[in-house]
């Protein structure tokens, strides 16, 4: 019973490691600037796989690679994918608010 509540503890700090969850709770990430272009793209296209992560989870430089590994999943998984007008307000978004 104690390694399996171990485990579950452990795991649950690997799934929230660097998320900059604020004080709005678990789950619940805060996003900066959340009615600009970029964050409504990313609330409505991201959250329908998973909840919507904190810009500041990757660099700038990483946030191209992440979303196009994004929209192949959805084409993939058989979700819209994200128009292309809005794959630059979304990036410029994410760059803006990236770690570092």
């Amino acid at each position: 019973m104690l390694n399996r509540n171990v485990v579950s503890s452990v795991a649950l700090l690997v799934l929230f490691t660097g998320c900059d969850i604020p004080s709005g709770g678990v789950g619940k990430v805060l996003l900066p600037e959340p009615e600009s272009r970029g964050a409504l793209v990313m609330k409505e296209n991201c959250s329908s796989c998973h909840a919507a992560p904190s810009p500041g989870v990757h660099t700038a430089e990483e946030w191209p690679n992440v979303i196009y590994r994004m929209q192949e999943h959805r084409r993939m998984t058989g979700y819209t994918l994200i128009a292309p007008e809005e794959l630059e307000p979304l990036l410029d978004y994410l760059q803006r608010h990236s770690k570092g």
